[in-house]
């Protein structure tokens, strides 16, 4: 609208404004029904506008080769010149060039990156500082060992590829141990899980990772108590079962050995620890020979091979039909026995007297033979006799009463002869020489074994002492 100081009469319009500078504008001026239309000349200022940046990508993780290219990730709005600055590196360390980093030998921290855009024909200069955030790349492991199916009596070797960190290892689970070269010696079979530490670079984060590996039981021959069994001779006709092997050995199949000569087996060690040892079968050559005789065969005793200690010849028996200086040998009999008759062994001389299967070689006359009378006195109820000392036997002699000593009120009278208490308890003896007891009721003779004392008889007054 044109408007002067009277009011508002028309309008003016520009036409092609496409920068700042001289241009001509159309007036139409309405006053009331008049009308009316000029060119005027104007200057009119055209003022630039303002230019925005953004950056689309401020992380970045760092992987080998890496180079970044900052002017592929400016937006915003204008047309100026790019150009770049880099300041305030914290924990990072490349080359810098035109916008682009580069050789990167340092990663995980940050810089700032300050970006600008140089002002054009219709846009001011511009200017922003990012904060760009360079990551440490991630290490990624890989690992084998050797032996590949170790048993717990070997040691296993940790290979590991993929790491760019010095490596650690330590155990986390299982009985075993692990040194800083990666060498694991388990004590027992088993799973045993470890891990391996990549330490961090300057360009890689540390990286730990769980890893297992399963170790076997060890042969049977590696377990304490193993013990080869050698020269294994066995008699003709015994079975494998009969030979007798170390601790722990049995043979696999009991076999009977009829035939002289060597033959082979196959015996089985199973270890005590069964946890971490396994069976052990090696084959033995077992000798099988003829037995050999020992010791001739007698009444009572068999003749037995040597080596086995199998029965050759069985015992011969008593030959119970020798009389001795041509009579029966006897017994010295007691009161409790009658005297006894036997015949002895012919060839060992054994007697018949002493063998209950020979009975009828021997047997006993209907008379009893002597007391055996002890010499010391047997006291019972007052009466001191001598005893036999035979067992069972009751027999007694010499008895007499017992005689002698004197009882008191708390003993009983001890035999002159014997030494035995004997009788009854005799009465009390009292001391009437003294008045040992008194209260306040009177006074008494005290016996002299006991606490007893004669009736009490009453205080008199002491006349002398009034």
């Amino acid at each position: 609208m044109l408007t002067t100081s009277s009011g508002t009469y028309g309008s003016y319009s520009f036409t092609n404004v496409v920068d700042s500078g001289v241009y001509y504008c159309v007036v139409t001026v309405t006053h009331g029904e008049n009308t009316s239309q000029t060119a005027v000349e104007y200057t009119v200022s055209i003022a630039k506008v303002d230019q925005t940046i953004t950056l689309s990508e401020n992380e970045f993780t760092y992987s080998e080769g890496l180079t970044i290219d900052f002017a592929d990730y400016v937006d915003g709005t204008g047309d100026g010149t790019l150009s770049f600055e880099v300041s305030d590196k914290n924990g990072v360390a490349f080359d810098f060039a035109n916008g682009v980093v580069s050789n990167i030998t340092k990663a995980g921290g940050t810089f700032t990156l300050t970006v600008n855009k140089a002002a054009s024909d219709n846009y001011n200069a511009a200017i922003e500082t990012f904060t760009v955030t360079l990551n440490k790349c991630a290490q990624t492991l890989s690992v084998s060992g050797t032996p590949s199916a170790p048993t717990w009596k070997q040691n296993f070797t940790v290979s590991v590829s993929g790491n760019k960190g010095a490596l650690s290892y330590a155990i986390t689970s299982g009985n075993a141990s692990v040194d800083t070269n990666g060498v694991i010696t388990a004590s027992g079979a088993g799973q045993v899980r470890y891990s391996v530490t990549a330490a961090a670079t300057d360009l890689y984060e540390a990286k730990t990772q769980e890893f297992s590996v399963t170790f076997s039981k060890a042969a049977g021959n590696l377990a304490p108590g193993y013990a080869k069994p050698t020269n294994l001779t066995i008699c003709v006709g015994h079975t494998s079962d009969d030979i007798t092997l170390p601790t722990g050995w049995k043979f696999q199949s009991k076999t009977t050995l009829g035939q002289v000569g060597n033959v082979t087996l196959t015996a089985v060690f199973t270890p005590s620890d069964t946890a971490n040892y396994s069976a052990y079968p090696e084959n033995f050559t077992i000798a099988v020979t003829n037995h050999t005789g020992g010791t001739a065969a007698s009444c009572t005793t068999a003749q037995v091979c040597t080596e086995c200690g199998d029965v050759l010849v069985e015992a011969l028996g008593h030959n119970y039909n020798e009389q001795v200086d041509n009579t029966v040998r006897t017994t010295a009999a007691n009161c409790q026995e009658c005297n006894t008759y036997w015949y002895d062994c012919s060839r060992c001389g054994a007697s018949a007297k002493n063998d209950a299967n020979a009975t009828d070689k021997w047997y006993t006359s209907n008379e009893a033979g002597e007391h055996n009378m002890s010499s010391d006195w047997t006291s019972e109820n007052g009466q001191h006799f001598h005893k036999c000392t035979v067992s069972g036997c009751d027999h007694v002699e010499d008895t007499e009463d017992c005689d002698g000593g004197r009882a008191t009120c708390q003993t009983k009278a001890t035999c002159d002869t014997c030494g035995a208490y004997y009788g009854e308890l005799g009465d009390h003896n009292y001391n009437y020489g003294s008045w040992g007891y008194t209260d306040e009721n009177g006074h008494a003779n005290n016996c002299i074994y006991c606490d007893a004392h004669t009736e009490l008889q009453g205080h008199e007054p002491n006349v002398d002492a009034a």
